[in-house]
């Protein structure tokens, strides 16, 4: 008599291995053929054997790629959460320089460019800009008598 073990692996639904004996007797026998079902953890995909206990509740298992992937994606949305709250919190901001003022009561007859000029060490134009932002000044013109801060580098 001779006995053939052959194993086969489905790519099917169920992903389990099929072992098939096939016996072939001597001429006066009948050929008799045994399909059985063999249950291992490694090959179950998806699918949770009865008599195995399964420490993932949801069944499924990753392939070693999926696994990769997972972790690449926590990885990369833990440094994006990260640099969201660094940036939120002012990590590397530049530190800027205080500025001191100088109050200065505007005299008749004098305009902002008049005032910036005098107490401008450079560009006269910046120095304008400089006073306008430090006094919430919509426009140019200024009164007599009106009291104005003007920044000085220090």
């Amino acid at each position: 008599m001779f006995e053939f073990n052959l194993l086969f692996v489905s790519g099917g639904v169920f992903n389990c291995p099929i072992r098939t004996v096939v016996r072939i007797p001597s001429p006066r026998r009948t050929i008799m053929s045994t399909v059985t079902l063999a249950s291992n953890n490694g090959v179950l995909q998806g699918f949770s054997s009865p008599f195995t206990s399964s420490t993932n509740p949801s069944g499924a298992s990753l392939t070693r790629r999926g696994r990769l992937a997972r972790t690449l994606f926590v990885a990369s949305l833990t440094v994006v959460l990260a640099a969201g709250f660094a940036a939120q919190s002012g990590a590397g901001d530049e530190v800027v320089a205080t500025t001191s003022y100088v109050s200065v009561v505007v005299p008749g007859g004098a305009t902002l460019w008049s005032v910036a000029s005098a107490y401008s060490t450079g560009d006269v134009q910046a120095m304008v800009e400089a006073i306008r932002e430090a006094n919430n000044l919509s426009g140019y013109d200024v009164q007599a008598g009106q009291k104005l801060r003007i920044p000085t580098k220090g």
